[in-house]
């Protein structure tokens, strides 16, 4: 058995909030080991990767069969598919990798993403209204690029209108190649519970540990805090108010035009789940038995006189655990 990173890339407003309270609760049912904190900058990445790199044969027998889940909010990037994938398909190329990574995204209905970004991180910000917010492929240039630092102003900043513009054809299928061969779950936000599925089966985890997903209910940050509530989910969907879609056939029509290429990943998405899911939903649970998947630290070094750090401190060594309620 090898260790599983799970890794779920955080897309903006496609429910990875409602992901973080999942990781959470599977931590305390002793299921995941959950990394809290989600900021991540390049080089965090590149030396969490590196450490992974490490852990090789013949010592992954004294490493136990641990399961840790990470949220990844990259920092102010414009070269995700570019400079962070790279290490990670590195990593996936070495056969003697004692942990493998489990990478995960969503994908959401541009109408959707465009209305509950603009009532998160646009309306109490800036004054302006959605129509002249609106940026073209929101969710798609995020997806390949990553969020710059002034990304969240779309068509309100000269400079990140002309950026959002840039993505067109030949983005898109960087996009869809690097979804193929460097993701192993890509899922559409309303297959919520399909896509979690599949991630626990991936992950190990007995079907009780998936059930007990379902009693989590979706959640949604307000602008400026870290955490959800679920109170703000049908807010993030509203439409209410002149400054959303106060004609909504014209806002039908503008996100129409202007997420044209989020619909397309929308829709392969969803195309290629309806696939995935056929072929896997079938497989069975780990008994649970099988599936406890606790953290137990890595044994001493016979070599050092000093004792060896725990696996989680050795891969996670500048984060700190999670406060508990």
């Amino acid at each position: 058995p090898r260790c599983i990173i799970w890794v779920d890339r955080h897309l903006h407003k496609t429910g990875g909030t409602t992901v973080r309270e999942i990781m959470h609760r599977w931590h305390q049912l002793n299921q995941v080991q959950h990394i809290s904190g989600w900021g991540y900058s390049i080089k965090d990445w590149k030396g969490l990767l590196k450490r992974v790199s490490n852990l090789t044969k013949p010592d992954c027998g004294g490493l136990p069969d641990a399961r840790f889940a990470v949220e990844l909010h990259e920092l102010g990037t414009q070269t995700f598919e570019k400079e962070w994938m790279p290490p990670l398909r590195a990593l996936r190329q070495n056969p003697d990798a004692c942990c493998q990574v489990l990478l995960s995204t969503r994908v959401r209905t541009p109408l959707e993403h465009y209305i509950s970004f603009f009532r998160w991180g646009v309306e109490s910000r800036r004054s302006a209204a959605l129509e002249q917010w609106a940026p073209r492929s929101l969710q798609s240039a995020e997806l390949l690029w990553g969020p710059y630092k002034g990304w969240k102003d779309g068509n309100l900043n000269e400079a990140g209108k002309k950026w959002f513009a840039a993505y067109g054809a030949l983005e898109h299928k960087r996009s869809m190649v690097m979804l193929e061969n460097d993701f192993d779950v890509v899922y559409p936000s309303e297959r919520f519970d399909d896509g979690m599925e599949l991630i626990s089966k991936k992950l190990g985890l007995a079907e009780w540990a998936f059930n007990a997903t379902k009693s989590v209910r979706p959640v949604a940050p307000r602008w400026g805090t870290a955490s959800g509530k679920v109170d703000e989910v049908k807010k993030a969907k509203s439409v209410s108010g002149s400054r959303i879609c106060p004609n909504m056939t014209r806002c039908v029509d503008l996100i129409r035009e202007v997420g044209a290429w989020d619909q397309l990943l929308h829709e392969q998405v969803e195309r290629r789940f309806d696939e995935k899911y056929v072929q896997e939903a079938g497989e069975a649970f780990v008994p649970s038995s099988l599936a406890s998947a606790r953290e137990k630290g890595c044994p001493k070094s016979k070599a050092s006189p000093s004792p060896a750090p725990s696996f989680g401190e050795y891969i996670f060594p500048r984060l700190k655990k999670r406060p508990r309620a």
